[in-house]
């Protein structure tokens, strides 16, 4: 869904674009050349000469060497291109990259119980702390209910005891990354109580917290002794990583237990008690009003006990059935229920009807390989009991399932070009020739994004796949004119080389216009679309260098050894 549109554009421009070239391109160089009185094509454009004396050379020098060592040319240059693959561990991990904006979001969570003035004042005092970075300009706080909804950067689970700081830094002096990593450990260290994470814009759909693991079970009390144990211990596999959970800490409770007897005695029931407590805490629902502009939510309450004070359950009075002096004998509540107070958790979440907590964790944009490997290490260790499970997710998990699925995708699209391809050359084998540039490609891609070190992510594997659509036009003009010559009667040595020379000129002129269209959105800074050009104009550019070198090796190695044969 996210890139959806870029396909789709690119599907309908192409058609276009054939459409145009088969129709008013001929027609208007038929007008052209009729115009000028020209009767024969003559060479034009700037690099029109330098470009034959290149073809010239490449076919009669480089292609003359290529035929004569078809075999051992392939074998090197395959496995050169396979040796690049190695490279791909050195190439850094980036899903989707912050975006490069000057907000900055501070998530802040005190410790349960705690009263909305309170951290109303803990974030003045964050704030003035803060502010002492003259990089910052902006500083807003949002107590309780946290920060609208800015490009997907909400905080779950408010309450009083939750809030938000939204930063806006000068990004020419410091970039968002780089306040995030100046700030996040000194205001840790500054304010111990609170949990926080400070983050920034990401370009893509939010992917949730970078580590997140599930612990899912039937029993409430054992998934809570596993998760305390997992927080203990990821917590201490690095010093700044904030680790959170979905249940949180448990929270004052009181609890009413009846007096049955009592109530039986005085024949009350419990919708009765509860109705009366109700009245003097949360209110009846009354109904609705519509004022005309707004619709408000009418309730009865009487005598309101204010939030955070206790019920006086001795000056809650029911009459009973018995009479007293003529009048009906009234019992107060704490001869009819027993106050308890206890800690509760406030919510059980449970995932596809099975009890699931989740436990997030926070660490440092160059730590999260690390960290990923050592909670991989701590799941190991943990001795879970039958019908308990332990699964890490959040942007891991999305990572791994958009491999999965760019993987399915990848092999779609190299099916559905080798069908095509089998159809035009009536052959199984020639279309593996055609596609041997998308390995080559490839190579070229990995070869590129370690060179500039850009991130292995969501938008660079899009640029790869798109790569096995675009390379192999490059073969295709290549092999097909090698095959109208041995038509003609040439033999296989003649044919290669001539097809080497007069194919050049448009496969270098296609690959450059591509590279040159792509090179300012790789050079414009935008952190999205940079790892999509790098890839592109990097596999462009090695293929075509492999393609004119590689594929006339395979080709002739192939045929002369009666693999294929002329259709």
């Amino acid at each position: 869904d996210f890139i959806r549109a870029l396909p789709s554009v690119l599907i309908t421009t192409i058609i276009a674009s054939t459409v145009i070239s088969l129709t008013l391109v001929p027609i208007y160089t038929s007008w052209r050349r009729g115009k000028s009185g020209r009767k024969q094509e003559e060479k034009v454009g700037i690099l029109g000469v330098q470009i034959d004396r290149l073809a010239n050379w490449y076919g009669n020098k480089i292609l003359q060497k290529v035929v004569k060592l078809p075999i051992k040319i392939s074998v090197i240059g395959l496995v050169a291109c396979t040796l690049v693959y190695g490279l791909v561990p050195y190439i850094p991990l980036v899903f989707f990259p912050n975006a490069d904006r000057a907000e900055v979001t501070v998530d802040v969570v005190l410790p349960v119980g705690v009263t909305m003035e309170k951290t109303n004042s803990y974030l003045l005092e964050m704030a003035d702390t803060l502010a002492q970075d003259e990089a910052i300009t902006e500083i807003s706080i949002y107590t309780g209910s946290g920060l609208p909804g800015l490009f997907g950067q909400v905080m779950s689970g408010t309450g009083e005891n939750t809030g938000q700081l939204l930063l806006r830094v000068i990004k020419e002096e410091q970039r968002a990354d780089e306040t995030i990593a100046k700030w996040t450990g000194e205001l840790r260290t500054k304010f111990p109580d609170a949990e926080i994470k400070m983050t920034t814009i990401e370009t893509g759909p939010p992917v949730g917290a970078p580590i997140a693991i599930k612990v899912t079970g039937p029993e409430l009390e054992e998934l809570l002794n596993i998760v305390n144990l997992l927080k203990g211990q990821v917590g201490k596999a690095q010093e700044d990583v904030v680790v959170v959970d979905d249940i949180g800490s448990k929270q004052p409770t009181v609890i009413y237990e009846p007096k049955r007897n009592n109530l039986e005695e005085h024949g009350f029931t419990l919708r009765e008690l509860s109705e009366r407590i109700r009245l003097v805490t949360l209110g009846l629902p009354l109904g609705n009003f519509d004022d005309g502009t707004k619709n408000w939510e009418m309730k009865v309450v009487i005598d309101e006990v204010k939030q955070g004070e206790k019920v006086e359950l001795n000056k809650l009075v029911l009459p009973t059935n018995k009479r007293l002096e003529g009048q009906p004998e009234l019992i107060s509540f704490d001869q009819l229920l027993t106050e308890v107070e206890i800690e509760q958790i406030q919510k059980i979440p449970h995932e596809n009807g099975r009890r699931t907590i989740t436990i997030r964790a926070y660490p440092g944009e160059e730590e999260k390989a690390a960290l990923e490997g050592k909670i991989q290490e701590i799941i190991s260790e943990v001795n879970l009991q039958e019908g308990y499970s332990i699964v890490v997710g959040g942007e891991t998990e999305a990572r791994t399932d958009f491999f999965i699925e760019i993987t399915k995708l990848f092999f779609i699209v190299i099916f559905l070009i080798y069908i095509v391809m089998a159809i035009q050359f009536y052959s199984l084998v020639t279309p593996l020739l055609v596609m041997s540039t998308v390995y080559l490609a490839i190579s070229g891609a990995v070869l590129g994004l370690f060179i500039t070190q850009v991130g292995i992510g969501f938008m660079a594997m899009m640029g790869i796949v798109s790569l096995a659509g675009i390379v192999v036009r490059n073969s295709i003009v290549l092999i097909e004119f090698i095959e109208q010559r041995l038509r003609d009667g040439k033999n296989l040595n003649e044919a290669v080389m001539e097809a080497g020379q007069a194919r050049l000129r448009p496969i270098l002129l296609t690959a450059f216009t591509a590279i040159a269209a792509l090179v300012p959105i790789a050079f414009s800074g935008d952190v999205l679309f940079k790892p999509l050009a790098i890839s592109i104009i990097s596999g462009l550019l090695f293929s075509t260098i492999f393609t004119v070198i590689l594929v006339p090796a395979f080709y002739t190695a192939i045929y002369r050894n009666k693999k294929i044969g002329l259709k």
